[in-house]
């Protein structure tokens, strides 16, 4: 078996039970002086398959979105990020092979053992990451079922980039949007709300954005907003990039601790939602789609923007794509009127691609 840190400068090799000192130097590649040259202190378990850290420097080193302090020692699962110091320099736990397994004390009974039942629960595992297909899951300790769903996008909702510029330049080009988001997340999560964020991540099926480090981006913005999110991230086209249910439905069925869901007391909050040129004074730029809105309407959940949800506005006017299938006629007649959709004869039915032949 091998464990190893996966980080921006190469893999570093984690040797059973061996300390291994990491911070500012040439094994992470960190020149960022805020971090102490020997941060933190990792010893790898082989037998349970996880990493013990200790913060040694002054500022703050993270496991799994959760805050260290100096002298604390926390488990770092496998998939989990350590984020070596102020939310920044992302490090991943690998496991290669299966952990060692444990001595077993001599029983004295001849019977065997009875034999142990597979877990029911689908739901994925606390503390960490989960990857479905093209879905990836993250459920950080504190995340509790509900039957009320506060939804929310990620980018131009939560968080903008610090650049200015439409796109990051880099994992740590981000900000939160509003400084009145952390505190209305937390009386959300107080009134009995799950915090949930859905969001499409396409760069990650083409290559331009490692999911480690975006991984890691998503721990350093819980951290930094103070609350545990549950994030589901729709990494390529199909049945999980919003508008399409596919992340809705994964969390009602599969995400949610077996609880169901309200859909009337639930909301989605995002800014995708169709809004023309100048919607609002200073506001000069018509939103790149409506995906959010239709996810929304999708899902039968009341949809709100970043703006009417933390800042209090007034809903601002919207347009939806022409064709809208709700307004469609299932009693209507066919067309041309004198044809039959079900025919008496043989036929053959041919479909092409992902929409088809879904």
């Amino acid at each position: 078996m091998r464990a190893e840190l996966r980080g921006l400068a190469g893999p570093v090799a984690l040797p059973d039970g061996q300390p291994v000192l990491l911070g500012r130097g040439p094994l992470t590649g960190v020149t960022d002086r805020k971090c102490s040259r020997r941060q933190v202190e990792i010893v790898a378990d082989y037998a349970e398959g996880t990493a013990r850290v200790t913060q040694l420097g002054v500022n703050p080193s993270s496991v799994g979105g959760s805050v260290l302090g100096r002298g604390v020692c926390r488990t770092l699962s496998p998939g989990q990020t350590l984020l070596l110091v102020n939310g920044k320099y992302p490090l991943v736990l690998h496991l290669q092979g299966s952990p060692r397994p444990k001595k077993r004390p001599p029983s004295p009974s001849l019977e065997p053992p009875p034999a142990r039942r597979a877990p029911q629960d689908p739901s994925p595992p606390q503390g960490g990451w989960q990857k479905v297909g093209a879905l990836l899951v993250f459920t950080p300790s504190g995340v509790r079922p509900s039957t009320k769903i506060a939804g929310f996008d990620l980018d131009g909702t939560l968080i903008t980039t610090r650049s200015g510029k439409v796109f990051p330049t880099s994992p740590d080009d981000w900000r939160i949007l509003y400084p009145e988001i952390p505190k209305r997340l937390k009386q959300l999560r107080d009134e009995g709300f799950k915090l949930v964020v859905f969001t499409n991540q396409l760069g990650i099926s083409r290559g331009r954005l490692r999911p480690e480090l975006f991984q890691a981006k998503v721990e350093a913005v819980m951290e930094r907003l103070g609350v545990a999110l549950q994030v589901l991230v729709a990494t390529g086209p199909g049945v999980y990039r919003k508008p399409v249910l596919g992340m809705w439905d994964h969390l009602c069925e599969k995400a949610n601790g077996d609880v169901a869901v309200s859909v009337p007391d639930s909301f989605y909050v995002g800014d995708a939602a169709g809004r023309p040129p100048n919607w609002a004074p200073g506001r000069k730029k018509k939103d790149f789609s409506c995906s959010d809105r239709l996810f929304a309407l999708n899902a039968g959940l009341r949809f709100l923007t970043p703006e009417e949800k933390f800042l209090g506005w007034a809903p601002a006017p919207f347009e939806l794509p022409a064709f809208d299938p709700r307004h469609l006629d299932p009693k209507a007649p066919p067309e041309p009127p004198k044809d039959e959709l079900v025919s008496d004869k043989p036929e053959v039915l041919l479909t092409v691609g992902f929409p088809g032949g879904e």
